[in-house]
């Protein structure tokens, strides 16, 4: 092999591995931490209050039946769900009314498209668990949902992804709208699911919720934090994905030269 030719091998390599790992086309990256919207769960979403100044409206409205709990702990800030035993009790949080963060802010919009990450851990799930579902005035309607043994988009449950297991540990979920479309991507643990995902519902609602989905839904979820910002954004690849792909290049860098030798 020539060496322009090596050189062009391993260009195209290296492109294709962060592309691969980053993002669609077109999409910039941004750590969850540079979030506007951030709840970190040492207080329930339904006791805060993150506008700047406070409006005096809660963010999220709490949603409970038949005995389904949702409780915060304010020392390792883990929101527990319980929406256990029984398909009929619920546990939600929605944040959807005219004074509330989501349809507060302007940059939340079908122009600029949005973006939203969850760290949680199903421990247990009946059908598919729990649901976390977004949309911005008539954008279409990005709907995830989350089990202890995988995840699915939209009503028609969408499989995404072959990892199954998402009670063995906490893992991060990303969902973006792409602004002026109402094409969704997902990320589960900075790796991409699908950037090619239509609107997960028929009625487009102006709101951020997660809840245990419905009457056929349930389980125990425990949530790290919630964030959300306008804009679509994938997510920064983690250090240690870096580090292998920076490893296999150096790999195939050491190859080429002894080929050469």
């Amino acid at each position: 092999m020539s060496k322009n030719m090596m050189r062009w091998t391993l260009g195209l390599l290296a492109v294709g591995c962060l592309l691969a790992i980053a993002a669609p086309a077109g999409a910039e990256m941004m750590d969850s931490d540079d979030f506007t919207w951030k709840y970190e769960m040492y207080l329930e979403p339904s006791d805060e209050d993150l506008d700047s100044p406070p409006n005096g409206v809660k963010d999220f409205t709490k949603n409970v039946k038949n005995g389904g709990t949702g409780s915060a702990d304010p020392v390792t800030g883990i929101l527990t769900m319980d929406g256990s035993g029984s398909a009929s009790k619920k546990i939600g949080y929605t944040n959807d009314g005219d004074y509330q963060t989501w349809r507060l802010d302007p940059n939340i919009s079908p122009t600029n498209g949005w973006t939203f990450e969850t760290r949680v851990k199903v421990t247990s799930s009946i059908a598919n668990g729990f649901m976390f579902q977004c949309c911005a005035d008539d954008g279409g309607t990005g709907w995830l949902a989350i089990s202890s043994g995988g995840q699915h988009w939209g009503v028609d449950h969408v499989a995404l992804g072959d990892q199954l297991n998402n009670a063995d540990a906490f893992h991060v979920f990303r969902v973006a709208q792409a602004p002026g479309t109402a094409v969704f991507s997902v990320w589960r643990d900075g790796v991409l699911l699908s950037d090619a995902l239509s609107s997960g519902y028929g009625t487009s609602l102006n709101r951020i919720l997660f809840c245990d989905g419905g009457d056929m839904w349930g389980g125990v979820m425990e949530v790290d934090y919630l964030r959300f910002t306008g804009g679509a954004y994938a997510p920064i690849p983690e250090p240690g994905t870096l580090v292998l792909l920076a490893t296999g290049l150096i790999g195939l860098l050491c190859y080429a030269w002894r080929k050469r030798k």
